[in-house]
């Protein structure tokens, strides 16, 4: 199809779908929303909503042709909040879309997914094609894995909970730190059952009074005017990457013929804002940004001292270099006093220019220049070992594997990304004068790969599945690809104890 019948198409597509929108109103369409997603989630019994359901259509299987992802669900959403509702007219039949009817459902897919589609053709072309894969992937996969997952909870209260961040959530929201976190628990459970919550809904039987829960909701929700307001800013970008409100405030502030109600369509954004969401309220400290990456050492470290493998672990060090003191990377695998790798740890999160940017390099360029670093400060460790300025006992050989371990997804399914971060760490290591013989590859892996790697190897197949990156066979798979390639999918073990979970949620139970 010509360029000018596919912008033609997409127009169609998009008139189409803005004007079935408008007959529906939002919190039909929300209920709706949240009843796809439960029943392809854990609530089979939600398909009872719908009238004309097919029986395939009750499914989690991610893989089947009627399974509705749920990133298209939040575009939907999204877009819903742009749309005008369509208002009676005299002598004219006013309109509510039938959004119980599953054959409307599929009409809504069918039309987002052509749009996206659509648009993507007559956007990209050969050199960005690359970068385009980058964007999939930091909008799927994420969905794909899941985010009511016990990991992440742990992970985020063990980064973001500290004496510092505790006190200075309370200054800022005026709720403390752990009454937020466990109220967002509390309406995840609550609205996985219901698709919505009335305003007075009472905690006081487990000592959160009114006012406290008041507090949460003011920070958690928005109403529709203002999520429209924040999506409008946005209707010139790409219907698939346009930011989601959904993401700070899960939950909408509706009025209703029942009253004051709190609904979520995608139930599972509350229980990812007060887990990894915590990221939001901190992001504008910098005093805060060190004691964060910190406490992200401290658990990468952890988790190797939980899984089964049998590293000796070295925490950083500090060495001369002439006047200079040098820091080391972060910490070290070492196996019979031999450094079998050396990691550097960036805690930094993305934004959504990093993740859905045209030019996300250049439109997240500090971001990408700080991964940059990571990759340099690599480089150095192996030359300054080279001139013997490194204690002994973190001194690398010919085998031992640099890592770079990043708390979110920087460089996953970074076909399109990482040749230009990599011209911008050599740039920075020509800078520093390192020889080119000490830059040899990196190896990438996110905190949730090295989770997904000591829950279920030991030393030897852990270090085998980080080569594995770096071979012609699996060098564009994940790291935990290469592992469940190599050995087949291993039951994980489960790394951390109710004990370890009250260290950081005093209330767990």
């Amino acid at each position: 199809m010509s360029t000018k019948n596919t912008r033609r198409s997409t127009a169609i597509a998009r008139k189409k779908l803005m004007k079935l929108l408008s007959y529906s109103p939002l919190f039909d369409f929300i209920i709706a929303v949240w009843h796809v997603d439960r029943m392809q989630a854990d609530r089979p019994e939600a398909a009872k909503f719908f009238k004309n359901l097919p029986r395939e259509a009750i499914t989690s299987n991610q893989r089947s042709e009627h399974f509705i992802h749920k990133w298209l669900l939040e575009s939907l959403l999204t877009t819903h909040f742009t749309t005008k509702p369509s208002t009676w007219k005299a002598n004219k039949r006013f309109r509510i879309l039938q959004v119980n009817h599953w054959g409307v459902i599929a009409e809504l897919m069918n039309l987002i997914h052509r749009i996206e589609e659509g648009e993507s053709a007559v956007t990209l072309n050969e050199t960005d094609i690359m970068v385009e894969l980058h964007r999939i992937a930091q909008r799927q996969f994420p969905w794909q894995r899941g985010f009511a997952v016990k990991s992440m909870f742990h992970r985020s209260l063990r980064v973001y909970r500290t004496p510092e961040t505790i006190k200075r959530f309370q200054e800022d929201k005026g709720i403390a730190f752990d009454d937020f976190v466990k109220l967002g628990v509390l309406y995840w459970a609550a609205l996985k059952k219901s698709p919505f919550v009335k305003a007075d809904l009472s905690f006081n039987a487990i000592g959160i009074d009114d006012a406290t829960r008041n507090k949460f909701l003011s920070h958690i929700s928005d109403t529709p005017q203002s999520a429209s307001q924040h999506a409008s800013q946005f209707l010139q970008s790409r219907i698939a990457y346009r930011p989601s409100r959904l993401r700070t405030h899960p939950i909408v502030d509706l009025e209703n013929d029942l009253g004051r109600l709190f609904v979520a369509p995608l139930v599972d954004l509350v229980f990812l804002r007060v887990t990894q969401g915590l990221f939001f309220d901190f992001v504008k400290h910098n005093d805060l940004k060190e004691i964060i990456a910190s406490r992200f050492v401290d658990y990468c470290i952890e988790l190797f001292k939980k899984g089964q493998c049998n590293f000796d672990l070295l925490h950083e060090l500090e060495y001369k270099k002439g006047k200079r003191s040098i820091k080391s990377p972060d910490f070290f695998l070492v196996q019979q006093g031999i450094v079998s790798a050396a990691i550097e740890c960036k805690a930094r999160r993305m934004s959504h220019q990093a993740q859905f940017g045209e030019d996300p390099t250049e439109q997240s360029k500090s971001g990408f220049d700080e991964i940059a670093k990571g990759m340099t400060q690599l480089w150095r460790y192996l030359a300054d070992a080279d001139q013997d300025f490194l204690p002994a006992q973190i001194k690398p050989n010919a085998q031992t594997r640099l890592v770079l371990l990043t708390y979110d997804t920087w460089m996953e399914a970074s076909y399109g990304i990482q040749p230009e971060v990599t011209a911008r760490a050599n740039k920075l290591a020509d800078g520093k004068n390192i020889p080119l013989e000490f830059r040899r590859p990196i190896i990438f892996v996110t905190v949730q790969d090295l989770e997904h790697l000591v829950a279920r190897g030991d030393s030897d197949q852990i270090l085998s599945a980080l080569d594995g990156q770096l071979t012609e066979k699996y060098k564009e798979w994940s790291v935990p690809g290469v592992f469940d390639d190599l050995y087949g999918k291993i039951e994980p073990k489960d790394l951390f104890t109710n004990e370890n979970f009250r260290e950081v949620v005093p209330w767990f139970s």
